[in-house]
């Protein structure tokens, strides 16, 4: 059988539109395993613990509290974030964040399935601390920031791990990413609003961009892993 993998990559707000098109491919994937860095890292979590449907709905639901900025993150997103992590399993798939280790910046992963809610909460936190606007998050000694700042689609990570086949999701993020993009590549057909844009009104709109990518994106799928 082969190994799928669904990457989701960095963008802080951007997440949203990785939201919508998970609602349309989620439903069609089984994937062996999920892996992300940044806000990518916080969907690839949340796509082990909420139907596919689930997964904007839960974008909708912090996106309601009308507070913009990167303060937002910390302040009002963690509390969201932790009654996700204490949902259960929906099945056996392997979770996986990219962090970056400093000084030494190396990119480092870390499987979040086989942790507890609070450990893996930390290591979502690592992964999206955005260097110069949260702080370092320090885990056995070691300091962690946004896996972005080395790796902000982390395709090749996944084809490391033994993935057959990729489907990656862009969040539009600054950091860097690599030549190879997966085997099939989504990213917004139309420019995104700010990397903090966290209104409403924003975050219906990239859910919404999402899903219409993802549905075009299913039609021009001539050898896929989807379930028709």
């Amino acid at each position: 059988m082969a190994t799928i993998a669904v990457v989701f990559g960095g963008g802080a707000a951007h997440g949203a539109y990785q939201a919508g098109v998970w609602a349309v491919l989620g439903p069609r994937l089984r994937p062996t395993f999920v892996i992300g860095s940044s806000i990518g890292a916080i969907n690839a979590a949340g796509t082990a613990r909420m139907l596919p449907e689930q997964v904007p709905q839960w974008w909708q639901h912090f996106s309601e509290a009308k507070v913009n900025g990167p303060i937002f993150l910390r302040r009002h997103f963690v509390p969201v974030l932790d009654r996700m992590l204490q949902a259960p399993k929906l099945d056996s798939r392997a979770v996986l964040a990219v962090t970056t280790s400093v000084p030494d910046f190396q990119a480092h992963v870390t499987r979040l399935d086989v942790l507890t809610a609070p450990e893996a909460r930390e290591w979502l936190l690592a992964s999206s601390a955005m260097p110069g606007v949260f702080s370092p998050v320090e885990r056995a000694g070691v300091s962690y920031v946004d896996g972005g700042v080395v790796n902000d689609l982390p395709v090749d990570i996944a084809r490391q791990i033994g993935a057959d086949y990729v489907i990656a999701i862009s969040g539009e993020g600054i950091g860097r990413i690599g030549s190879d993009h997966g085997d099939l590549y989504l990213k917004p057909s139309e420019r995104l609003p700010g990397l903090f844009n966290f209104r409403p009104e924003a975050i219906a709109n990239m859910i919404a961009l999402g899903r219409r990518d993802a549905q075009i994106a299913l039609k021009r799928a001539h050898f896929s892993p989807f379930h028709r």
